[in-house]
């Protein structure tokens, strides 16, 4: 069997995926920005139970420590990347 003829100017890439990705990844920053440092503010108690449990910096008398906001950002961006991988698997089964 003969592979098909390619029309001119393809050179065998879509590029629609490439802009759904950027696209997807704007949006997930656009909520994962803003819900980092509300998350990090309402997770307050725990804050201070990690500081009592591991003598870790993590409360200030201005709040949560910055590592607080940053690990709180990952935890938020690894959801975010994780949910809809798993979401598909369990669509293919």
């Amino acid at each position: 069997m003969q592979p098909q003829p390619r029309p001119p100017g393809h050179d065998g890439a879509s590029r629609q995926p490439r802009y759904r990705l950027l696209l997807r990844g704007l949006i997930t920053l656009a909520w994962v920005l803003p819900a980092g440092p509300v998350l990090t503010l309402l997770l307050f108690p725990w804050w201070s139970w990690v500081e009592a449990a591991t003598d870790w910096e993590s409360m200030g008398h201005s709040g949560p420590a910055s590592w607080c906001y940053v690990a709180v950002w990952c935890a938020l961006l690894a959801l975010a990347l994780l949910v809809p991988r798993a979401a598909r698997r369990l669509r293919r089964k």
